[in-house]
């Protein structure tokens, strides 16, 4: 996007139009560096230089803090409730904790967001301190989601390139195990090229039994022009499991889980109850609106989907020339098909569809305006229902990935043909 196009789509967004005072809206907070990137990575945006690594971090958070506050000072977001802040990357525990401390409470000072969920989203290297977490614990941060990826060592540095050893991993869930957060997420990695299914099953079992309130589990991916994949392809790793092979690992994990006093929230996330992450339930399966803040960040704004500049200089250079969008990637404005449709998607990976849920967002009946897609998946084992909801099967669950492309509309087929 040029800059006449950014400006241009800065005026689309409708800021200077409020929102209502019961609308709910998130903020995602992008902190796009990593120490390393691992070996299979989506998420990486930036290496942290060596050089001044300090100084790199303290711009950042100073010019995110300024793209708070023009977000801020606009009046859609003035009498709307913040549900839920997410502090994410890259690698966001690479703040400081006083950068942390300060951006958050920027946030709790700029917008109406009292009782909203805080998450800090970290690597084990930065979450063994005890004293860092203590102090962000202190000053508004009440979930900590942690890459803790695998108790192996082996897994950890020979296949997936992790920052963090085993040692620090353990050091580090102990420690926020330990810190009074309200809520604590483990993310775990399985199918792992040259992962052993015993080693995935002692995982579980050690994570499990240290008790965080919620784990999200997620199926390895093996990305394109990724050290993974040149790996893979000159015989040096092994070959990736088969999906169904892979599906009989999921399958294991969650009997585990449920068997330990854990719910399902959505595909790949189990919590205690009273724990479901509310930035799930407000970002995708209600599809409220999100604030972009940072580099590589995604909004939705207005209808309209966007996201920020992947690379932090360029990002830094917008702000300071008064481009607080930044966005290097735009959609269309979202049609009310549109919303269903992502509707639809978002809540089916969380499973189920509430009937009246789904007719009080849209006044429509879902069987309505999808009378042969639901027949069919019925038909096919897919899906059961009942008279309140829509629910995957286990089979369902496995065939996710095709199920959400017969929810694509003709509009968005039409955009990703041209």
């Amino acid at each position: 996007m040029g800059e006449p196009e950014k400006k241009a789509f800065f005026e689309k967004l409708e800021l200077s139009k409020p929102l209502d005072a019961s609308e709910p809206f998130t903020i995602f907070v992008s902190v796009p560096y990593c120490r390393t990137r691992c070996n299979s990575c989506p998420y990486f945006k930036a290496l942290l230089p060596t050089k001044e690594p300090n100084e790199t971090i303290g711009k950042y958070a100073s010019t995110i803090e300024k793209q708070v506050a023009f977000y801020a000072s606009k009046e859609r977001f003035r009498n709307a409730r913040l549900g839920s802040v997410y502090l994410g990357g890259g690698t966001a525990s690479l703040l400081s904790s006083g950068q942390v401390v300060q951006i958050v409470e920027l946030i709790n000072s700029s917008f109406k967001s009292k009782g909203a969920e805080i998450t800090l989203e970290g690597n084990p290297k930065e979450l063994k301190s005890e004293a860092y977490l203590h102090e962000v614990a202190g000053h508004g941060v009440n979930r900590v989601s942690m890459g803790y990826q695998s108790k192996q060592e082996r897994l950890l540095e020979e296949l997936l390139g992790s920052p963090h050893s085993a040692e620090e991993g353990q050091m580090a869930l102990n420690a926020v195990m330990r810190a009074g957060f309200n809520t604590v997420n483990v993310d775990l990695l399985y199918g792992v090229p040259g992962q052993k299914f015993g080693e995935w099953k002692y995982d579980l079992s050690e994570v499990v039994k240290t008790g965080p309130e919620s784990i999200t589990i997620n199926s390895y991916i093996v990305y394109p022009h990724t050290l993974t994949a040149y790996r893979i392809a000159h015989g040096i790793m092994e070959e990736p499991i088969s999906g169904d092979e892979r599906h009989k690992w999921y399958l294991y994990a969650r009997k585990k889980f449920l068997e330990s006093g854990y719910v399902q929230a959505r595909t790949g996330s189990f919590v205690k109850p009273g724990h479901e992450q509310i930035y799930a339930e407000l970002a995708y399966e209600k599809s409220k609106e999100s604030i972009p803040i940072g580099a590589g960040a995604y909004g939705l704004i207005n209808g309209y989907m966007f996201r920020a500049t992947g690379s932090p200089d360029k990002f830094m250079d917008n702000i300071s020339e008064g481009l607080f969008t930044s966005p290097d990637f735009q959609s269309i404005k979202a049609s009310k098909e549109i919303m269903m449709d992502r509707y639809v998607m978002q809540n089916l990976s969380h499973r189920r569809i509430y009937l009246e849920e789904f007719k009080q967002t849209f006044g429509l009946d879902l069987r309505d305006v999808y009378p042969t897609q639901f027949e069919r998946m019925e038909a096919s084992g897919l899906v059961k229902k009942d008279e309140e909801k829509i629910t995957l099967t286990d089979l369902g669950v496995r065939w996710h990935q095709n199920i959400f492309r017969m929810f694509v509309s003709e509009e968005v087929k039409g955009l990703l043909r041209n």
